[in-house]
């Protein structure tokens, strides 16, 4: 260990999300370009980020770990302490799976390699539609932004962050 060990909540939650701004960071750069991820999900081993309010009032809690493909088991659920952030982190995990899945060379010609491809897109397209219908309600009905009579009129622009990259 580099750092020593953190003192208080604060320090260990902002040490966690600088690492998950670096993260983001890196899937961005990368995702535009067909170059490798400089840090690879098999080796992340940290818990999401807590809910900003959580943070804020340094009140210490626990998230779940951060769920790779390789790493379905890290699933403990504790989905009230988790924020935005959390769930921006989370799609981008699946993007980046995306972003693997679509520079792998594929035969067209070869049915077994078309095959693979199918069950492969059809795994990644589960885990997407399990994410978005995963999320807490606050996070996940679009559907809120077209309501004419809703009471919020106020969209996070965190939630239009995590709905743009779903899409894309």
């Amino acid at each position: 260990m580099v750092l020593p060990e953190p003192q208080s909540f604060i320090e260990d939650e902002s040490r966690r999300r600088l690492f998950w701004m670096i993260y983001l960071l890196d899937r961005y750069a990368t995702i535009a370009t067909a170059f490798e991820f400089a840090l690879d999900d098999k080796e992340i081993d940290r818990k999401l980020p807590c809910r900003e309010d959580l943070w804020a009032r340094n009140q210490a809690v626990e998230t779940r770990w951060f769920q790779s493909a390789d790493r379905p088991d890290y699933h403990a659920d504790v989905p009230d302490n988790l924020g935005a952030f959390s769930y921006y982190i989370e799609i981008l995990g699946l993007l980046s799976q995306v972003h693997r899945f679509l520079k792998k060379p594929v035969d067209i010609g070869a049915l077994s390699d078309v095959e693979q491809w199918q069950q492969e897109y059809r795994q990644l397209d589960s885990r997407l539609n399990s994410w978005k219908f995963g999320l807490p309600s606050q996070y996940g009905n679009m559907s809120q932004l077209f309501n004419p009579n809703s009471s919020n009129k106020n969209v996070n622009s965190v939630w239009i962050m995590l709905h743009i990259t779903y899409h894309t």
